[in-house]
């Protein structure tokens, strides 16, 4: 038996399998659903920024949402928030263009989290048993009593596994991607087309990490119901557990304000302020603290970010999520160059004459930002896919050590 055989029985195997039909049509149905969901979520906040967008007259800082949301939400909700301009400082809106509100109760249902939770679950039940199936029904034993080298058969169940699994979903979300860029309201450029597709490339990795892993610990039990409690335990504590342990620690570790005590706080600065100018005690404009008590307030939160940031990498489901979301202008990075952004703008327009109602007057200029363009990005994660290929690689080494060894009795 050479390795094509070996590949092509693997392939074969699976395409018969019925536990495959089952995780190919509910990839095939998750993922439509959330196109349609997600679509209509875009055209929704498409609409109410059209109504939320200055004119000229008002000193408002507000993008419109990006069509890549469709795929990766991520932080495009606050991204796409209003940073009104008065005399007091900046007034930073709610997110005015949530308008599902069910999303709120509910995890958005994205494409990201559909290959995150759903798809990396599929792969992993796909993999659980690759071994100790074929060592129960006792064909293991006769395959290897062939002239049929160990590593050469691993390789083969890993690669003809993993690309029948792979492949029907690539071209699921392929079909789904040009469906989408059809749709009115959406309009694709090449830098855009270039980000879908590195976002599809590195969810493959993330992909064949537990898919490998199901490998490993396949190789590692002897029993498939073994393996398969193992490989649910470990798929939690990658996808859930140690992910929002960065969020929990970070809280613990940095303490920041709410925005609630953030309010107050400028609310306070105001009143005293007023107080002091009403009594001569302060001469020219009045200077209410709230940029200082603002740019504080970012400096705590951008520091509890880096901590929950660290903590979430050591999960290939925390690096995904980072990364997908940066890739695709939803991300932490540019929400943060959002907010120097907007800085910026204020500093420009913050000396502009205000009206009875504090409103700013004059002719501003129109708010404008690119979001982070792909070799940016890519250039700023090399760390994280190097990460990414690391766990392949230990995880395929692990389940070569133990297959090696592995008892056929």
């Amino acid at each position: 038996m050479n390795f094509p055989f070996l590949f092509k029985k693997e392939i074969l195997d699976n395409l018969y399998n019925f536990r495959y039909g089952i995780i190919l049509a509910l990839s095939v149905l998750v993922i439509g659903t959330s196109i349609f969901t997600m679509y209509r979520d875009y055209c929704s906040r498409v609409e109410n920024y059209l109504v939320l967008r200055p004119e000229g007259k008002e000193a408002t800082a507000i993008i419109p949402p990006t069509p890549l949301s469709v795929f990766v939400k991520g932080l495009d909700e606050n991204l796409c928030r209003s940073y009104e301009i008065d005399f007091l400082g900046i007034s930073m809106g709610s997110s005015q263009q949530a308008v599902n509100r069910l999303f709120k109760l509910f995890t958005t249902p994205d494409l990201l989290y559909i290959i995150k939770i759903v798809l990396s679950l599929c792969a992993i039940l796909m993999a659980y048993d690759m071994i100790t199936r074929e060592k129960e029904n006792g064909t293991l034993k006769l395959i290897l009593s062939n002239p049929v080298k160990r590593p050469a058969l691993l390789f083969a169940k890993w690669l003809g596994g993993f690309t029948s699994f792979i492949v029907p979903i690539l071209i699921v979300c392929l079909f789904s991607i040009a469906v989408v860029s059809l749709l009115p309201m959406v309009q694709f450029t090449w830098a855009d087309y270039g980000k879908i597709g590195t976002f599809i490339l590195t969810s493959i990795l993330y992909l064949g990490i537990f898919f490998t892993l199901g490998l490993f610990i396949s190789c590692l039990t002897a029993r498939s119901v073994t393996s398969l409690i193992l490989s649910l335990f470990f798929w939690t504590m990658i996808v859930f557990v140690v992910p929002n342990l960065g969020n929990s620690l970070s809280k613990q570790i940095i303490k920041t304000k709410s925005i609630e005590q953030l309010q107050f706080q400028q609310n306070m600065a105001w009143r005293k302020a007023v107080f002091n100018k009403v009594n001569n005690k302060s001469e020219g404009k009045m200077d209410f603290g709230w940029e200082q008590l603002t740019m504080a307030f970012q400096i705590e939160q951008n520091k509890q970010i880096k901590i929950s940031e660290t903590i979430a990498k050591c999960s290939p489901s925390g690096i995904f999520t980072l990364v997908a979301s940066n890739i695709m202008g939803t991300g932490i990075d540019d929400q943060n160059r959002l907010k120097n952004h907007v800085w910026e703008y204020y500093n420009t327009v913050k000396d502009a004459p205000s009206d009875s109602d504090g409103n700013l007057t004059g002719d501003f200029p129109v708010f404008s930002y690119q979001r982070t363009k792909l070799t940016e990005v890519l250039s700023q994660n090399i760390t994280s896919y190097a990460i990414l290929l690391f766990f392949i690689a230990l995880l395929f080494t692990g389940a070569y050590a133990f297959f090696m060894k592995y008892d056929l009795r």
